[in-house]
């Protein structure tokens, strides 16, 4: 039961990883918002543009694309650790 209902479970005796854990998710919860961030403002820019009339529909589904890819590949950071 305290395995599904805690945060964080210490398995092991080596209380030093609490410290990385810590780390990892501060970290984790910045690339988060930071992936949030990039990825409404890059909607943003293809909506103005094609209410603008200044971006087609291959090129727009082409944009919104690249971002998720790039927003995936930002995530991927976390694994650099």
């Amino acid at each position: 039961m305290a395995l599904e209902t805690a945060d964080i479970v210490l398995i092991a005796d080596r209380l030093e990883r609490l410290e990385h854990a810590i780390r990892l998710g501060r970290r984790a919860q910045g690339v988060v918002k930071q992936n949030i961030v990039f990825a409404l403002s890059f909607v943003v820019i293809l909506l103005i543009a094609n209410f603008a009339g200044n971006i087609t529909l291959p090129f727009g589904v082409l944009g919104h694309e690249g971002s998720t890819v790039t927003v995936t590949l930002s995530g991927l950071r976390l694994l650099r650790d």
